[in-house]
């Protein structure tokens, strides 16, 4: 079965993060990454526009610090800033989406791409060389799929996320 069928996989990913310790050849997590990613249109259908929405589902359920994996990073300030127009981020709401409807995200352990979103020209970033990479030049394999039941129903954002 490929990722596109199936459904609790919301997005792939080509880049992965200079770290200095072991990762999988493949790795799933519950937050997902603009940089470098693809997804299908099903998984579109779950984006909620209003991070307002969001931000009451994520506390209400007491998800906070899960979706700043445990604190090391700043999703939610940046959510809180998105509602407060400090940034316009779409992909926060995007993370935001596919974490409240407990969908996965399936990224490489080595980067298959180099983000070049950091040389100055972006609108999002300053210049660093923090998220430079060199491309793994063999393909990696996706072997399988972690078991069970990760999300439900194919509208998450309808069932999950309080009506206005």
């Amino acid at each position: 079965m490929s990722m596109g069928t199936r459904r609790g996989v919301a997005s792939i990913h080509g880049y992965w993060y200079p770290v200095d310790v072991p990762v999988p050849e493949t790795f799933f997590l519950r937050i997902a990454s603009s940089w470098g990613w693809a997804t299908w249109s099903r998984a579109w259908r779950l984006f909620e526009r209003d991070g307002a929405k969001l931000l009451v589902e994520l506390r209400r359920r007491k998800l906070e610090r899960d979706f700043d994996l445990e604190g090391s990073v700043g999703y939610t300030r940046m959510l809180e800033d998105q509602i407060a127009a400090k940034n316009d981020s779409w992909a926060i709401r995007w993370d935001a989406s596919l974490f409240s409807c407990r969908k996965l995200s399936l990224y490489p352990g080595a980067s298959l791409v180099r983000n070049i979103g950091f040389d100055g020209t972006g609108t999002h970033s300053s210049v660093t060389g923090e998220f430079e990479v060199e491309p793994a030049r063999n393909p990696i394999r996706v072997s399988r799929m972690p078991g069970g039941r990760v999300g439900a129903g194919t509208r998450c954002a309808d069932t999950l996320l309080p009506k206005p």
